[in-house]
């Protein structure tokens, strides 16, 4: 008797979540299923819950879940900031090089300030508070002319930061 009514709780449960008794709709739904039928029965055995019971168990949100997705949407928020700001000094930096006449330079920014040291080549863009002398200085070595090759350039095409910065969001 007990293992008919574990059945018809099961055959119950299914309609409960699945509008549709279909294949897609039960894979889409599956989830939730195999919690309901762990309501049912837990170590080979029947629990004694009812359909309104199992409803109200699935459907409990875990406050460390809460907590948890809280944590991680704003470390994405803030990660977010900082990649904007980061792009918008990268631009300006960019724009600052081309008043100048120079080239832009591909110097890593940041990577002084966020605590790696700015050793390894890379040079860092003139700090807060710094004087900038007035003349740049000149490089001791002069790379011969070249002529105009037909090979692809890096950075031929320029695209808005902001643009940029959307699109990986």
């Amino acid at each position: 008797l007990e293992d008919l009514e574990t059945l018809r709780l099961f055959s119950r449960v299914i309609p409960e979540y699945c509008r549709n008794l279909d294949e897609a709709e039960i894979l889409d739904n599956s989830f939730n299923l195999i919690f309901a039928f762990d309501e049912i029965v837990a170590l080979g055995y029947r629990e004694s819950v009812n359909l309104a019971q199992i409803r109200s168990f699935v459907e409990m949100d875990s406050h460390e879940e809460k907590v948890y997705n809280a944590v991680r949407e704003t470390q994405m928020r803030e990660a977010k900031n900082k990649m904007r700001e980061k792009a918008k000094e990268l631009q300006r930096q960019k724009l600052e090089a081309q008043k100048r006449g120079g080239k832009p330079t591909s110097s890593m920014g940041g990577m002084g300030s966020s605590g790696y040291g700015g050793q390894g080549g890379f040079s860092m863009g003139p700090m807060v508070g710094e004087s900038t002398p007035a003349e740049p200085p000149k490089p001791a070595y002069t790379a011969p002319a070249r002529k105009e090759n037909k090979a692809m350039k890096l950075g031929g095409k320029t695209r808005d930061v902001d643009s940029f910065v959307d699109q990986l969001m």
